[in-house]
């Protein structure tokens, strides 16, 4: 399915956990893959603040229908390997584009990059994952 209208319509109905956290795809090409995340109070830590769980949760979310949009999920499918996040801004009540790349794919392993950025522009966390592609059997 590389249709991108179609497949934001299927990962939404698909992407369970992400529609828990309150997020969704805006946008997903070849080349990047773009998700809404408004925080609401639920996702917020006891100081009032974004939990870090939460926003991580948005980002690696965006990353995989990312990730299952780009791999040929008729003979494979991809599981996260490692994921190593940076905050830069404490949040509340912001809205955030999450934006997803591909910075390098080595073989089975896709190296991506997300942005969490507020709508002035500014970055307020970059997550990096290393994604496996991995044979689907039986």
């Amino acid at each position: 399915m590389k249709n991108p209208e179609e497949y934001i319509r299927y990962f939404e109905n698909k992407d369970r956990f992400g529609s828990l956290l309150n997020v969704k795809p805006v946008k997903v090409s070849d080349e990047e893959c773009l998700y809404e995340y408004t925080a609401v109070p639920e996702h917020y830590n006891p100081n009032g603040m974004l939990h870090g769980g939460a926003l991580y949760g948005a980002m690696d979310s965006a990353q995989g229908a990312f990730v299952h949009f780009i791999v040929d999920t008729e003979h494979h499918f991809a599981t996260t390997a490692t994921a190593s996040i940076r905050y830069r801004k404490a949040l509340k009540n912001e809205k955030v584009l999450i934006r997803v790349r591909l910075k390098e794919k080595k073989k089975k392993l896709l190296y991506v990059i997300a942005e969490a950025i507020l709508p002035g522009g500014e970055i307020v966390a970059e997550l990096d994952e290393t994604w496996m592609i991995l044979p689907k059997t039986g």
